[in-house]
């Protein structure tokens, strides 16, 4: 499981335009999520790096909910989880966001 938190300027994350300190511990609905892939290296034999795109699988699983809302600072807080598989026999995998 991936365990993501984000801060947006107020009123241009997740939350929506009119986030407020009532929202915290809601859902979060909007999806303002970017392109996810990961990054696989293998070194069995000679290293290969390759991508595998993600966005689809984490756009199907992801859950957000609002963490904090600081007005008068004009900030948001989410957390996001979502979960995919690792792939097989490989050495290393990044996500990338």
């Amino acid at each position: 499981m991936v365990d993501l938190i984000t801060c947006w300027v107020l009123g241009t994350g997740p939350c929506g335009q009119i986030c407020r300190p009532t929202d915290i511990g809601k859902a979060s609905g909007m999806d303002l999520l970017g392109n996810f892939t990961a990054d696989v290296r293998t070194h069995f034999g000679g290293s290969k790096s390759s991508f595998i795109p993600l966005s689809n699988i984490v756009r199907s699983n992801f859950t957000q909910q609002v963490l904090d809302v600081n007005v008068k600072e004009g900030w948001e807080q989410q957390r996001m989880k979502f979960t995919f598989k690792l792939e097989p026999n490989i050495s290393s995998e990044d996500l990338r966001y």
